[in-house]
């Protein structure tokens, strides 16, 4: 049977000090083993009968104990056996058997003096009274509401000829205060060859258009639309306009107030383009400019004026 080694040092270092030179050895004068002229002078000053021998750091130490197994205990009152100290101590506190159970265990929570101090109570029961405390609190403060008692904060309040004053003088000095206005929103806009966008969508449908000489403009504002939502009236203005005098309306997505803008407009034919409908703007944009994002033509539209 072989002897083995951590490392591959180790095993040289073993095969240099007991096998090579087998004729040229040399006892250890401590436990009688035989080495070469290499591991004598190694192995003696670490032998481990030599009373001087070299020590490292964790044998001076010593060896940890290993933790011995908890020593189990039995309850004097009622014998359950237990398999530690502690836990043998928390139960006597608390065994049934034990005399002086009610002397250990006098400290009670708030809700325990409270259901001694209503018998026939239980948690359940407090529950359904919390409830109904609520909902007839909530009774009152409608009612009060209603009555006019209480106002919500902002809501139905008709504003003082004060409040009016400063809003309009506000308005005045900052005409951009306030409303819908340009770069306002969740799209990416942006200028592109003199044509403001909206949103990608927008810039992706500009950049076809313009490569492919189709004649079309940003819809001029005297182009505007009334429709009614949630009983108010509000104004829709198309996105573009083409040569015939068709409009093109670009939307990311679809809903109810969608549908009251396009039915409003009854004067001339008008186009939705979804993001579905322009797949072929998006893919032309990618391979013809190799950009991975529409709105990357931004900033070579930038860095084109300004090199000009």
């Amino acid at each position: 049977m072989y002897k083995e080694f951590k490392t591959a040092g180790n095993c040289r270092r073993h095969e240099i000090s007991h096998h090579e030179q087998p004729d040229v050895e040399y006892t250890c004068k401590f436990c009688g083993k035989n080495f070469t002229v290499y591991g004598i002078s190694h192995h003696e000053l670490k032998c481990h009968k030599n009373p001087d021998r070299l020590m490292t750091e964790k044998q001076l130490l010593g060896f940890k104990k290993k933790p011995t197994a908890p020593v189990p205990g039995y309850c004097t009152f009622c014998g359950k056996e237990c398999k530690n100290k502690n836990s043998l101590s928390n139960h006597e506190r608390l065994c049934k058997l034990n005399p002086n159970k009610d002397a250990l265990t006098a400290h009670k929570s708030g809700f325990s003096i409270w259901l001694e101090a209503h018998p026939g109570r239980s948690l359940t029961s407090l529950q359904k009274d919390s409830k109904e405390s609520h909902t007839r609190s909530r009774a009152t403060l409608s009612a009060r509401y209603k009555a006019g008692e209480l106002v919500p904060h902002q809501k139905g309040k008709a504003r003082t000829a004060e409040e009016k004053a400063k809003i309009s003088a506000a308005l005045k000095a900052n005409p951009n205060g306030g409303g819908l206005r340009k770069n306002s929103g969740r799209g990416k806009k942006g200028w592109y060859k003199g044509i403001y966008c909206d949103s990608t969508y927008e810039l992706a449908y500009v950049a076809y258009n313009i490569d492919h000489g189709v004649v079309f403009n940003r819809c001029p504002k005297t182009v505007c639309y009334e429709y009614q939502y949630k009983n108010q009236s509000h104004k829709y203005y198309p996105d573009f306009m083409l040569e015939d005098g068709s409009l093109v309306e670009v939307k990311g997505y679809h809903n109810e107030v969608v549908d009251l803008k396009i039915a409003s407009v009854t004067d001339r034919p008008i186009n939705v383009l979804y993001e579905k409908d322009l797949e072929f703007a998006f893919s032309y944009i990618k391979e013809t400019y190799g950009v991975k994002k529409i709105e990357e033509l931004y900033k070579m539209e930038n860095e084109l004026r300004a090199a000009s």
